[in-house]
């Protein structure tokens, strides 16, 4: 007799939640013993990255939930990047965050790029976010980081009428494609 996709579910949920709890418990202990232990200003944003592995295993073994796998994708990308800044990965510091803020367009961006390719590329609607937020967080981060001035986007808004001429196209082609 299988088991029920409810049952794997909650087997899985429950085990990330206990592997979490004795993760934590270890680290109490640890701390309470005396030992050098990060403080947890600095690796909270761990405790995302695990809750985001925790849903992507439930997403990938519980019956492949597309909201968990956005979410845990989410969530794990991103206490990725904070975790960088947290332990002061490469120099690193919060303060730099007023620079690179454009990456965290970028998760969302591919979390639905994830769900869009695990669906197997049928659904086109998933797309637009990816293009929005994705387009967004990459057209912003040359101008954040200080690699490109004002006067370059300048030079691009005066070619307004090439970009919305290739959009129009764009366009066109589109839907003449679905005729």
């Amino acid at each position: 007799m299988t088991p029920s996709a409810d049952a794997v579910r909650g087997r899985i949920g429950s085990r990330a939640l206990s592997l979490g709890l004795v993760i934590v418990g270890l680290w109490l202990i640890l701390a309470g013993v005396g030992l050098r232990v990060p403080s947890f200003v600095r690796v909270w944003p761990a405790l995302l990255i695990g809750a985001g592995v925790a849903m992507l295993a439930e997403s990938a073994f519980g019956g492949g939930a597309r909201g968990l796998l956005f979410l845990g994708l989410m969530m794990a990308l991103a206490g990725g990047f904070l975790l960088l800044f947290s332990m002061g990965a490469w120099g690193l510091r919060w303060p730099d965050m007023l620079a690179l803020w454009p990456v965290l367009l970028l998760v969302p961006a591919l979390a639905f790029l994830a769900v869009y390719l695990v669906d197997g590329m049928s659904e086109q609607g998933m797309l637009f976010p990816v293009m929005l937020l994705g387009g967004a967080g990459l057209a912003a981060l040359p101008f954040t980081v200080g690699v490109m001035t004002g006067s370059y986007l300048l030079d691009v808004l005066r070619l307004w009428p090439l970009l919305a001429g290739l959009a129009i196209l764009a366009l066109l082609f589109g839907h003449a494609d679905r005729d």
